[in-house]
């Protein structure tokens, strides 16, 4: 099974988006636990609330200059997922 993950975040007043597919939870985790890293390996986030969705989760959470969110649904096929929006956002 495949992951479609979305992040959304702000940090110093600016915000950003990205979206990537993993090939499994294990990675999905290690990804979000990586994302919430400085460039020294340092945490600079946390997750403070996670809602399991119908398919999938999203996990809110906070750093020292803003928030963010990971949107965490299963990814079928292209076929299946082309014009699919999967939406995420901060707070």
């Amino acid at each position: 099974m495949k992951y479609l993950v979305s992040m959304a975040w702000e940090l110093d007043g600016h915000a950003g988006a990205s979206a990537v597919i993993l090939p499994t939870l294990g990675a999905v985790d290690h990804f979000i636990a990586e994302s919430l890293k400085d460039e020294e390996g340092n945490a600079m986030g946390k997750i403070t609330n996670r809602v399991k969705e119908e398919n999938g989760y999203t996990c809110y959470g906070e750093w020292e200059c803003g928030e963010f969110s990971f949107t965490v649904c299963k990814f079928k096929t292209y076929t299946e997922m082309l014009g699919k929006e999967l939406f995420t956002r901060t707070g």
